[in-house]
């Protein structure tokens, strides 16, 4: 069943990651064949065995998030549930990038858990978020110099398990980064990172 016109297909498809002239890591911009973002947060470098963004934040998908994230069209979660793809097979628990809850409170959802229940994805939320400034409101030293915010909810065994992190968008990477420390301290085996635009 089609749930999108072709235009916006064609929209989506035109904002599909390209990794070409990407940092090998982050998957950030190269300037001067170097990654500015990995240079302006060095502490943030080989939390991920592997970042993998499906979209460019950019166009379409752009609008739709904002449109999902900050208009509160929920209905908007079974388009990104559709066009998720989870290239890791190999993983033992999908954990969400958690919200501050007051943010969740207003927008009545989760925008990341919302889209894995759709999908039909089994998750864990151990994960949990101090409130805190809105990300966008904050600049770029700002951001690097906040402490974590990310705790634990309960008790859990991730030793030497397999953790995909999945989160809505991958701006600087300091959200990601903090949850990504956070989850290395549990011995874990191995931490993926999917984001649905970069």
């Amino acid at each position: 069943m089609d749930i999108l016109c072709e235009r916006c297909k064609v929209g989506i498809e035109e904002n599909r990651f390209n990794t070409s002239r990407r940092c090998t890591y982050c998957k950030g911009q190269l300037l001067n064949a170097h990654c500015v973002n990995c240079h302006q947060n060095s502490e943030n470098t080989n939390v991920f065995d592997e970042i993998t963004p499906l979209y460019h934040y950019d166009g379409l998908i752009k609008t739709m998030i904002h449109q999902y994230k900050f208009l509160k069209d929920i209905a908007l979660a079974q388009v990104f549930s559709y066009y998720l793809t989870i290239p890791f097979s190999d993983y033992d628990v999908i954990i969400p990038i958690p919200s501050v809850p007051s943010n969740d409170v207003e927008r009545t959802f989760n925008p990341v858990a919302t889209i894995l229940e759709m999908k039909g994805l089994q998750y864990s939320t151990c994960l949990k978020m101090y409130d805190r400034p809105k990300q966008y409101q904050l600049s770029l030293n700002q951001r690097k110099s906040a402490s974590n915010p990310m705790y634990f909810k309960d008790e859990i065994n991730l030793e030497n398990k397999t953790i995909l992190l999945i989160d809505d968008i991958y701006t600087t990477g300091s959200t990601a980064h903090h949850a990504g420390k956070l989850l290395k301290s549990k011995k874990i085996r191995k931490l993926n990172m999917l984001t649905f635009a970069r």
